[in-house]
């Protein structure tokens, strides 16, 4: 199931009023998906979101247009949730978000055959 929350500006004013507890969540450029993310460290959600806005995240994520966020659920862990959120998008568009991709494809940020990826 995708993400349904409300999408709000990657700027630090918005990042701010993001409570500090585990859950997942997504970095956009316009209708593009660079990065999901689960935060289960201290300072969850935000501190996340503000390590991305401090460029200490993937390559590009500091300059997502806004994000949407997900705190977590008592049914499945942070990780648990981003890897179901990768694995439907990975399904849908044959490719995960520029940001996920497994280390050895990142240096060419390519599109995966979603027939390679399931074969491994």
């Amino acid at each position: 199931m995708p993400m349904r929350s409300a999408c709000f500006p990657f700027q630090r004013e918005f990042i701010e009023t993001i409570a500090p507890s585990e859950g997942v969540y997504t970095l956009w450029d316009g209708k593009t998906l660079l990065f999901c993310g689960a935060a289960e460290e201290p300072g969850g959600l935000r501190e996340s979101l503000r390590r991305h806005k401090q460029g200490r995240g993937p390559q590009g994520t500091d300059s997502a247009s806004h994000f949407q966020v997900e705190p977590a659920s008592p049914v499945m862990t942070p990780r648990e949730r981003r890897d179901q959120l990768l694995r439907e998008r990975l399904l849908t568009t044959g490719s995960y978000p520029r940001g996920n991709l497994p280390e050895e494809l990142g240096a060419h940020a390519r599109r995966v055959p979603l027939s390679i990826v399931a074969n491994r």
